[in-house]
């Protein structure tokens, strides 16, 4: 899978992250950002990472999932591409 199609699969899982009322008045916000603001809450990080895993029909190690993961959607792309 190319990268430019894996990278627009993770930003339209991160936008339906905010397209939910709890988060509506962050869409302006950057990938990165929006990627923080899901990491301050452990069940959206938890959903995050089980919807990536869906979506790619992957599964991430233990591993792949520390802080890094949630401070640049670049790492995320990175984790995903490994796995594909």
């Amino acid at each position: 899978m190319k990268l430019g199609i894996i990278q627009k699969k993770v930003e339209r899982i991160i936008d339906d992250f905010f397209d939910i009322e709890e988060f509506e008045d962050n869409h302006e916000l950057g990938y990165d950002d929006k990627l923080h603001i899901i990491l301050s809450e452990s069940i959206q990080a938890l959903t995050l990472i089980t919807t990536l895993e869906d979506e790619f029909s992957i599964s991430f190690d233990d591993d792949d999932i520390d802080i890094k993961f949630f401070l640049e959607i670049n790492t995320i792309i990175n984790r995903v591409k490994k796995y594909l």
